[in-house]
C-alpha cells in the first residue's frame, strides 16, 4: 500500500520558530516517511532544485507557509510555480496554503493568482492547529487512495438505540448544545468509537476530522488539566507554566480555564479527555471546577470536550444541559454477530456457518475481541485458531481483570459481585433478602455501577447485572460466593419449592431456584407450568 506524502514548503528563516514544529508534529502522526522537509529527506550529492521538484512529484500534498519572507524568496516563488505545473497535470494534486505571521493577507499579490482565486487562504497563528489541518487533509488524500482504510477506521455496528438519543438531544433546540459530552463503560467497550460515530452522524464533524487527546489521572487536578490542555499547542496569547497555576488560587484557575476553553471553542477545536477519576470521579460526581468552567456564561453552548470516563456520572439534583452522558454497556449477542460478519468481510475472511458460531459463541461483548479473533484467523489460519481458542478466551478475562483491579483486594465486595454473577440478572429486593446488611451492600451496587462493571435492568432500574465480560470472567476465576449467601440462597430455593403453589416469582428468581434444585436433587413434586410470571 503507497503511502500519502506532504511536502512543506517554507522560507528557511520560517523553519525554527514555527516549521519545525509543524514538522515534527506532523512525524509524530503520519510517520517520518510520509513528511518531506528539505533539510530532512534530500539526499546528499543530488542538487537541491532537482530534489525539490523529485519530492514535488511524487508528494499528494503541497503546503505552503505563507510569510513576508517566504513571499519574497524565489526559491518559494519557483516551487509555487513547479506546483502550478504538477496541478495542471495531476488533477488530483491537493495544495494547501497557510499563513503564519500578521504581515501578509490573503490578498496579497505576491501570492500566485490562481492560488488567491481557487483557495480559502487563512492566517493559523497556532503550529498545533496547523498541523492539524494537514493532517485532516492528509486522511482525505489516505482514504481516497485506499477506500478499504476508510472503511476499516469507520467500521462500525450497532448502538443504534443510542445514536437515536444522541441525534434527538443533539436536535433538541429547546435545550442547550452540550458543551462536554461524557461516556462511559468498560474500557474497550468502544466509548471513543461510539462518540466519533455519533458526531458522524449528526453530521457535526467530517469523518477525518482530528480530534486532540488529554489522559487525566484520578489523582490530578484543575492544575493538570490546565496544563495539558495549553500543552496542546492551540494557546499561543499567554505562556501558562506550572508555577503560574501553583501560585493562583481556585477561583483564578478556574477562570484560567474558562479562558482556555474559551480559545478552543474559537479555534473550534473538539478534545477528547481521558478521564480515569480526575474528572468523574469513582461515585459519579463531577469535579466542581470542571462544572464551574463550562457553566461560566463566556463559553459558549457548543461541543467542546469528549470524556471518556472510568466512572459512570451521577447527577445529583437538577441536570445541567450543558452535560449529556451517555453509559454504554457491551455489545449485545446480536451486534457482536453483526461485528464479527462485517469484520470477516472486510478482512476477506472466509468462515462457514458452523465456524463462525464457534467464534460467536466465545464473544463477551467487547468489540476488541471480534477484531483479535479475526486477526489470529487471518495471521493464522483457522486450525492454529481453533487450537488455540483459550487464546480469545483469555483475551477478554485479561480485559475484565484490569477492570477490576481497583476493587478486587475488597473480598466481601468480590463475593457480593460473584453473587450477582450467578444470575442473568437479579432483582434489587431479591438480592437484599439475601444479604445480611441491606445499606452497605446498596452502597456496593452504587459503587460497582459506577464503575460499569454492572448495569441496571427494567423499566423502573429494579433489576441489576454484571456485564458479559466481568460475569464470564468470575464463572472462570476463584472467585466464589460467599458461605452465607450461599447457605441463604438455598433456604431460599427450600422456601421456593415448599410453596411452589402460593407464591409469584421474578423470572431470575425462578429460573435460579429451578437450576439450582435440578443441580441438588432438590425434588419438585408439582407441576410448575402454571406459576405466574411477570409481564
Amino acid at each position: 500500500m503507497q503511502m500519502a506524502k506532504v511536502f512543506l514548503s517554507h522560507s528557511s528563516e520560517d523553519k525554527e520558530w514555527y516549521v519545525n514544529i509543524v514538522y515534527k508534529k506532523l512525524v509524530k502522526v503520519l510517520g517520518e516517511d510520509s513528511v518531506v522537509i528539505d533539510n530532512v529527506v534530500f539526499q546528499e550529492g543530488r542538487k537541491t532544485i532537482e530534489e525539490i521538484y523529485y519530492q514535488l512529484g511524487v508528494t499528494d500534498l503541497f503546503v505552503i507557509f505563507l510569510s513576508d519572507k517566504a513571499l519574497a524568496s524565489q526559491w518559494v516563488q519557483d516551487e509555487l510555480k513547479k506546483v502550478e505545473d504538477i496541478a495542471e497535470e495531476k488533477k488530483k494534486y491537493q495544495i494547501c496554503p497557510i499563513i503564519i505571521d500578521a504581515i501578509v493577507k490573503y490578498d496579497d499579490d505576491r501570492i500566485p493568482t490562481w492560488m488567491r482565486q481557487e483557495y480559502n487562504i487563512q492566517r493559523i497563528c497556532s503550529q498545533t492547529k496547523a498541523s492539524n489541518v494537514i493532517r485532516q487533509r492528509m486522511i482525505e488524500i489516505s482514504y481516497e487512495k485506499h477506500p478499504k482504510l476508510k472503511e476499516r477506521d469507520l467500521l462500525f455496528v450497532g448502538r443504534n438505540e443510542y445514536l437515536r438519543n444522541f441525534e434527538e438531544r443533539m436536535d433538541d433546540f429547546d435545550k442547550e448544545t452540550p458543551v462536554a459530552i461524557i461516556a462511559s463503560g468498560l474500557e474497550g467497550i468502544g466509548r471513543r468509537t461510539f462518540l466519533k460515530h455519533s458526531l458522524y452522524k449528526s453530521n457535526i464533524v467530517k469523518e477525518t476530522f482530528p480530534f486532540s487527546y488529554i489522559v487525566l489521572k484520578s489523582d490530578e487536578s484543575i492544575e493538570d488539566c490546565i496544563l495539558k490542555l495549553y500543552d496542546l499547542g492551540f494557546i499561543t496569547d499567554v505562556e501558562i507554566t506550572i508555577e503560574l497555576v501553583a501560585s493562583m488560587d481556585m477561583k483564578t484557575k478556574v477562570s484560567l480555564l474558562r479562558d482556555i476553553i474559551v480559545q478552543l471553542q474559537k479555534s473550534r477545536e473538539l478534545v477528547f479527555v481521558i478521564d480515569n477519576g480526575c474528572i468523574v470521579n469513582h461515585e459519579g460526581e463531577m469535579a466542581e471546577w470542571f462544572d464551574d468552567a463550562i457553566q461560566d456564561l463566556d463559553v459558549k453552548s457548543k461541543i467542546t470536550f469528549l470524556l471518556v470516563c472510568k466512572f459512570r456520572y451521577f447527577v445529583k439534583g437538577l441536570k445541567s444541559e450543558r452535560v449529556y452522558d451517555i453509559a454504554l454497556p457491551e455489545l449485545d449477542i446480536k451486534e457482536r454477530n453483526g461485528l464479527l460478519k462485517r469484520y470477516l468481510e472486510l478482512e476477506n475472511v472466509n468462515l462457514d456457518t458452523e465456524n463462525t458460531k464457534i467464534v460467536s459463541n466465545l464473544l463477551t461483548g467487547l468489540p476488541e475481541q471480534v477484531f483479535f479473533a479475526v486477526s489470529i484467523i487471518k495471521n493464522q489460519g483457522w486450525q492454529y485458531f481453533y487450537n488455540n481458542i483459550n487464546d480469545v478466551t483469555y483475551f477478554s478475562n485479561r480485559k475484565a481483570a484490569i477492570m477490576l483491579q481497583d476493587v478486587r483486594e475488597n473480598g466481601e465486595l468480590m463475593e457480593f459481585l460473584a453473587l450477582i454473577g450467578s444470575f442473568d440478572y437479579i432483582s434489587i429486593s431479591y438480592l437484599m433478602s439475601i444479604v445480611s446488611d441491606s445499606f452497605k451492600y446498596m452502597n456496593y451496587i452504587d459503587e460497582l455501577y459506577y464503575r460499569g462493571i454492572c448495569e441496571y435492568v427494567g423499566v423502573l432500574r429494579e433489576y441489576i447485572r454484571v456485564n458479559d465480560t466481568i460475569r464470564d470472567y468470575l464463572q472462570r476465576s476463584e472467585y466464589k460466593i460467599s458461605k452465607a449467601h450461599e447457605k441463604r440462597l438455598k433456604e431460599n430455593v427450600h422456601d421456593f419449592v415448599n410453596n411452589i403453589d402460593d407464591r409469584d416469582y421474578d423470572v431470575p428468581e425462578l429460573l435460579h431456584s429451578l437450576k439450582t434444585s435440578l443441580i441438588e436433587g432438590i425434588d419438585i413434586a408439582v407441576s410448575y407450568t402454571h406459576l405466574t410470571l411477570p409481564t
